[in-house]
């Protein structure tokens, strides 16, 4: 099953290449390595399904799935929600649209992700800034 998936969504495309083409070249080089590291059969699962079948999928642009990326991940107190900050500025996202996030999860969410997801949101954008100069 797993090369199924795997050829559906951009096969001329490798999987580091996609994880570059979502969070940028060195940073997705970052989380490339990061997935790899990972428990060893999950990992094909992760670029199969959800790089290339969830991820890659039609209906929204990047810059808006990284968004609600963004909104998922601070609700669920996740520190891989620098993953999606930095692929968010990639795709356009401009620093407010990401603070209006930030502060639209401290409403939904509840303050303790927002205030703990804003310092995230902050060390997300030095590293990015620090890779991609």
């Amino acid at each position: 099953m797993a090369s199924q998936l795997h050829s559906s969504n951009h096969p001329e495309k490798d999987d580091l290449t996609l994880y570059q083409h979502l969070f940028g070249g060195a940073y997705g080089r970052h989380v490339y390595e990061r997935v790899q590291m990972g428990q060893g059969d999950l990992v094909p699962y992760i670029h199969t399904f959800v790089i290339r079948e969830m991820w890659m999928r039609p209906g929204l642009d990047l810059k808006t799935k990284m968004l609600v990326a963004i909104g998922m991940f601070l609700a669920l107190h996740r520190e891989e929600v620098k993953f999606f900050v930095v692929g968010a500025l990639v795709h356009g996202a401009s620093r407010q649209e990401i603070e209006e996030v930030v502060i639209l999860s401290a409403v939904e969410a509840g303050f303790p992700a927002a205030l703990r997801g804003s310092s995230w949101v902050s060390e997300a954008l030095s590293e990015y800034e620090r890779l991609e100069g």
